[in-house]
């Protein structure tokens, strides 16, 4: 296997400024595992290493730091952290099964927040692990208005097509940013 040549002194380099000694086998070893994941989105992650790193450098700190499209452990908190069954909510998986362990315990918000983040953090690892992006969806609540503004945040993110998000509302509900599927306009007939 060809190592990408810019990632190889990308970490290179990103060891030497956090003080790290790699040897010949690990670089390979991380740099192989590395060429997974698209360049720039590694590129960026060594640099932000480079910056907070105050330790070795580990491909987990480097992995931990990719922009995969999967929220970091605070970010997906704060998507669940309030919610309540009238509540509309666009998640992944991961978030999803960490909720679902924080769920019965939401009457202690602490308690919540850390059983969340263990669990969002091993989801978020094995996702990492089998090189798996995010895969979005919607879970839906009763309000409606709730509803709207959640499905027209996920569209405005990328993180559902605005087809998805149009067959989750009624028609007469449609937000400007949910464009309906264009109609064939009617002509009338002139009679001659």
């Amino acid at each position: 296997m060809m190592l990408n040549p810019k990632i190889v002194q990308a970490v290179a380099v990103t060891a030497e400024l956090t003080g790290s000694t790699l040897s010949e086998v690990a670089m390979t070893a991380m740099v192989e595992h590395l060429s997974a994941y698209e360049t720039e989105a590694v590129l960026a992650a060594l640099h932000r290493c480079q910056l907070e790193l105050r330790g070795a450098l580990t491909l987990g700190a480097i992995v931990d730091r990719l922009d995969d499209g999967h929220p970091g452990p605070e970010t997906a908190w704060a998507m669940v952290g309030a919610l309540r069954e009238e509540d509309s909510v666009v998640w992944t998986n991961e978030i999803s099964r960490a909720f679902g362990v924080a769920r019965s315990i939401l009457s202690d918000p602490v308690a919540a927040r850390m059983a969340f983040l263990e669990a969002y953090r091993r989801n978020l690892g094995e996702a990492r692990a089998e090189r798996r992006g995010p895969a979005w969806w919607a879970s839906l609540g009763y309000d409606m208005a709730g509803r709207v503004d959640a499905l027209t945040r996920a569209v405005e993110q990328n993180r559902l097509p605005p087809s998805d998000a149009r067959r989750m509302l009624p028609p007469h509900v449609w937000p400007p940013c949910i464009v309906p599927p264009s109609q064939p306009a009617l002509r009338e007939e002139n009679p001659s």
